[in-house]
């Protein structure tokens, strides 16, 4: 092959090349590709119970709004564990994976909100020979 083939070759294929990119940018600019990351919210859940000294944990999520694109999945971890009487936010983090496992969460606007965990005093009855009544705190 001489020289001006050569030329000739690699201008082509360089002139190929911008054509590509023209297309792509012109694809993305009319919104035929959109390169926007995606919009997702997701909810992590609520769970209530009374007193029984056991630890009250959800590990529940959904997805309020949004989608994932398809092949990708939530991984969602939460560390909310509530035994006393109270309340507390159950805060979930998400991760987003794809099909062969890659962190995919910077491809999507993430908006994650919280769910409550509660657990309500249990009733106690105190009982004597004579008399029955459910303690309310007073003596």
């Amino acid at each position: 092959m001489n020289r001006k083939s050569s030329t000739v070759l690699i201008g082509s294929a360089v002139l190929g090349i911008v054509m590509l990119l023209a297309i792509y940018m012109g694809l993305i600019v009319t919104g035929v590709i959109d390169t926007r990351p995606s919009a997702l919210v997701v909810v992590a859940g609520s769970a209530q119970k009374q007193f029984d000294g056991e630890a009250l944990e959800c590990h529940e999520y959904k997805i309020k709004s949004g989608k994932l694109q398809k092949g990708h999945w939530i991984e969602a971890e939460f560390d909310a564990s509530l035994t006393d009487v109270g309340s507390m936010e159950n805060v979930v983090r998400i991760k987003i994976v794809d099909e062969i496992g890659a962190d995919v969460t910077n491809h999507y606007k993430l908006e994650t909100r919280p769910g409550k965990l509660t657990v309500s005093p249990c009733k106690l009855v105190l009982r004597s020979e004579d008399a029955q009544k459910v303690y309310d705190g007073a003596w």
